[in-house]
């Protein structure tokens, strides 16, 4: 392994290029992609998967880590420079929230962010001063005011806006929204969002449930989201149309096949909404053989 201080003459050298490396550094192996210095696009990806929660009330999971591992491994493979992975006991509230808010210490010209949740969703009381479903992290307390453990999806597109991307998507396997949700979404997209659009994916529509089904994440076999599994199958079989790797794909495009292979499956069906300008958003592809975008795994984050 080279030493510090070589590394850190590369480093030095790279920026008088425009060009920079991230290589070996105090042992820590991150391999990244030369990128012109700033960044034209930045894409950075938060995967969260809870399957054991802090709380022996909540149900254990079985399948939802695995999806989440199975999101972050296409978020690399699609050309990622950031890929966060949060599981069980490293998906806390702070955590989540924390990492959703943080910019690129690089310097960019767009940041693309992406956050993936699998995991419980819980309906807030009545008196609860939040509405709709909220989504557990790992330290969800039931015995305690539910806003104030879990996390609505408006919460965490306020969080992500203090870091100010250019386009947020949000893609949640968990039982549908309500029509507040939905709303309340939507507003907190409208006043916080001040540079760019705002996607939310959601598994399940209005009042549905998310189900599973058995799946296979590489030699694992697992209880596998119905809409993680049919995504994850509808990414692999855009990447490549008539033997030509394609790069991105339309994600109205995208959503109508992954209804397809829902059906006869499960009733769920998938839903999509938010707040963007000109036309439907496009989601990377992933890659024949790349190794753009790696990164440690498990809550090792690379910012």
């Amino acid at each position: 392994m080279r030493s510090v201080r070589t590394v850190l003459v590369s480093i030095a050298a790279a920026a008088l290029t425009g060009i920079l490396f991230c290589d070996e550094v105090c042992g820590e192996v991150s391999i990244r992609r030369a990128s012109v210095w700033p960044v034209p696009v930045w894409r950075q990806a938060i995967v969260i998967g809870v399957d054991r929660y802090a709380d022996k009330d909540l149900p254990t999971l079985h399948g939802a880590k695995a999806d989440a591992r199975a999101m972050a491994e296409y978020f690399r493979s699609g050309g990622f420079n950031d890929v966060l992975t949060l599981t069980d006991a490293k998906a806390m509230r702070k955590a989540i929230l924390s990492y959703a808010s943080s910019r690129p210490k690089l310097p960019v010209d767009r940041l693309h962010t992406y956050i993936y949740f699998s995991g419980h969703a819980v309906r807030a009381s009545s008196g609860d001063s939040a509405s709709g479903y909220l989504l557990c992290p790992h330290d969800y307390d039931p015995a305690r005011e539910p806003s104030r453990t879990g996390i609505s999806v408006a919460d965490l597109v306020r969080a992500s806006a203090a870091a100010g991307p250019d386009q947020l998507v949000i893609i949640i396997d968990a039982n549908g929204p309500t029509e507040g949700d939905v709303a309340d979404i939507l507003e907190a997209g409208a006043g916080s969002l001040t540079r760019g659009g705002l996607v939310v994916v959601w598994a399940a529509s209005v009042d549905q449930r998310a189900e599973q089904a058995a799946g296979r994440h590489g030699e694992d076999s697992v209880a596998s989201g119905v809409f993680t599994k049919a995504l994850l199958a509808e990414l692999r079989a855009r990447a490549v149309e008539n033997g030509r790797q394609r790069s991105d794909v339309d994600l109205g495009e995208l959503l109508e096949g992954v209804q397809k292979r829902m059906t006869g499956n499960t009733r769920q069906r998938p839903m999509c909404f938010g707040l963007f300008r000109d036309r439907c958003p496009r989601l990377p592809l992933p890659q024949a053989a790349t190794t753009r975008g790696a990164g440690p795994a498990d809550g090792s984050p690379t910012r």
